[in-house]
């Protein structure tokens, strides 16, 4: 294939509403009978054009489900898992499918997400995380809510086994919706990850576009259960939008809270945060560097709070009244 025609399909690739690519039901099947019935297993269903292929439906949900136990389910959709390393792969199966080649409505994929920066999210926030990497509704099935029904079957799943589910940090327009619109209303906390730490974003918030396009987001999260630190630093911003520069986040990588920085001429930030009158003074020494994380940088006068980020330490810098509030999260 020449280079021309490769670059013209990843341009249509990119254009297609809502996926990363447009699977069918019979080709997620394929690829689930592989991974759930082995290439020998899978020999006796035939997905050519043939009028028998109902024939085949019974047999191959016996099959199915006979190896794997459903983990989740919702009328009659099926969700089964198959752990192989390391990676989560769940199908949704139609119990009441027509033909063989209807039996696989949806895939996702998730691997296990422990940070990749600053953190380890299970030492720093005693959190467990899963990441969709992938996920795909089979283009006959699309249109009818099944997306909402796999990433409900899945979520759930995941937070019965004690873990928080994250996005991908690249979303196409279809899973961008799915975590912008529907996943804040099913969570009991939705967040947002920005060089591994932990922010709440509200539905309002996510609502917001300019969310995604300025922030720099590692992705999203979703989570029943948020251990303590992630309570903490949610309560010290709580009634704050992260979409409006109401607050934002500074990362301070290698640096340990009593560490000597060059943002405030090598001095140690807790000796001379009493010098300064106003919050906007704070970040304007860090923005220097380019430090803020928020949804407009630049913008400073909207700051109610900082979090910053320490190697060792996570803390809440705020202004209340005519005095800046040091609160160690």
């Amino acid at each position: 294939m020449k280079l021309i025609d490769i670059l013209k399909e990843l341009s249509e690739l990119s254009l297609q509403k809502g996926h990363a690519s447009s699977k069918s039901s019979e080709d997620i099947g394929l690829e689930g009978m592989q991974t759930l019935l082995s290439v020998k297993g899978m020999d006796k269903y035939d997905f050519v054009e043939d009028p028998e292929r109902n024939k085949l439906v019974e047999p191959l949900l016996k099959d199915i489900f006979s190896k794997h136990t459903p983990v989740n389910e919702e009328g009659p959709y099926k969700l089964v898992l198959k752990i192989q390393s390391g990676e989560y792969v769940f199908y949704l199966i139609n119990t009441e499918a027509s033909t063989v080649d209807m039996v696989f409505a949806g895939i996702m994929r998730l691997e296990k997400y422990n940070g990749d920066w600053m953190y380890s999210f299970q030492k720093a926030f005693d959190l467990k995380v899963l990441q969709v990497h992938w996920s795909n509704i089979g283009v006959e099935y699309r249109g009818k809510g099944l997306g909402k029904i796999m990433y409900t079957l899945v979520y759930e799943y995941v937070s019965e086994i004690g873990y928080a589910m994250a996005s991908d940090s690249m979303l196409f327009e279809g899973s961008s919706g799915m975590w912008r619109t529907y996943m804040p209303g099913i969570a009991s906390y939705f967040g947002i990850m920005i060089d591994d730490v932990l922010l709440p974003v509200t539905k309002a918030d996510v609502a917001n576009t300019s969310l995604i396009e300025k922030s720099k987001l590692d992705g999203f999260v979703a989570m029943e259960n948020p251990p303590k630190l992630i309570r903490k630093i949610a309560h010290n911003v709580e009634g704050l939008s992260f979409a409006n520069n109401e607050y934002g986040m500074i990362t301070l990588g290698s640096d340990s809270i009593n560490d000597k920085l060059a943002e405030f001429d090598d001095q140690r930030f807790m000796d001379v945060i009493d010098e300064f009158d106003s919050l906007k003074q704070v970040a304007k020494k860090f923005n220097k560097f380019n430090d803020i994380k928020s949804s407009s940088p630049k913008k400073i006068d909207s700051l109610k709070c900082l979090i910053l980020a320490f190697e060792d330490a996570i803390i809440a810098v705020k202004q209340v009244g005519d005095r800046i509030v040091v609160q160690p999260i």
